[in-house]
């Protein structure tokens, strides 16, 4: 649900994460997550994005149960792809199809309405 940064075979860094959630900068995304005194809440949406994204890169998901949560090479994460860079791209271009890398995130403490409630 937060940031998951890639490392490509270029050098250049890819963050694969959902980024619904950001402890260390106090932000959350409206309509997906919210932390309140017990710890993070994520909506429906949220959980509905994760179970698709699971669905369509389940690999992603096996690699991330055994990583250290610190920057991955793509040739680590996808060790079985042909090309590593390459499904690092498939990612990227799903998250923003999917309308991942339009989200906005605020402060903690606002409390508004997110775009698709207040249409």
């Amino acid at each position: 649900m937060s940031t998951v940064l890639i490392e490509t075979g270029d050098g250049r860094k890819y963050n694969i994460g959902l980024s619904l959630k950001f402890d260390a900068k106090g932000l959350k995304v409206l309509g997906y997550s919210r932390k309140n005194d017990r710890g993070w809440e994520f909506s429906q949406a949220a959980y509905e994005l994760c179970a698709r994204y699971k669905d369509e890169f389940p690999d992603v998901f096996e690699r991330l149960d055994g990583h250290d949560r610190g920057i991955a090479r793509s040739k680590d994460m996808f060790p079985e792809a042909p090309n590593p860079d390459t499904r690092v791209k498939q990612v990227r271009e799903w998250l923003k199809d999917n309308g991942v890398l339009d989200l906005e995130p605020v402060s903690l403490f606002a409390e508004q309405l997110d775009k698709v409630s207040a249409v």
